[in-house]
Formats: C-alpha cells, sequence, structure tokens
C-alpha cells in the first residue's frame, strides 16, 4: 500500500492559494481593485462574526476569572 506523504500546513496554504490566484487573474487594474475591495469586505465581515461569537461565549460563560 501507497501512502501519501502529509502536506505540511505551509504548502497546504500555498497551494491553495496558487489555485485561487489562477482562478481569480485580474486582467487590469479595475478589476484587481474591485478584488481587493472584495477581499477586505470579506475579511471584515468574518472579523465581525467572530467579534460576535466571542462575546456570545462571555455572556454565556459568565465574567472571566481574574
Amino acid at each position: 500500500m501507497i501512502t501519501r506523504a502529509p502536506v505540511s500546513r505551509r504548502r497546504a496554504l500555498a497551494r491553495r492559494l496558487a489555485a485561487f490566484c489562477a482562478r481569480i487573474r485580474p486582467g487590469n487594474t479595475a478589476e484587481l481593485a474591485s478584488l481587493v475591495l472584495y477581499m477586505g469586505e470579506e475579511i471584515d465581515r468574518r472579523e465581525r462574526m467572530l467579534d460576535a461569537a466571542l462575546r456570545a461565549t462571555q455572556v454565556i460563560g459568565g465574567p472571566p476569572d481574574s
């Protein structure tokens, strides 16, 4: 039985990023600017979701022990 060697997280991320870049390939500056804005909005959205989830766990769990 031949098994594949485990792929490091860094190599897996690099491979996914390369595939993503190959898919999007902005053709001009306007497309690149649009993509950057979209990705910024997506990051902001995920940060807000994470903040809301963390606040919810603090409310449920009560005040942190200090």
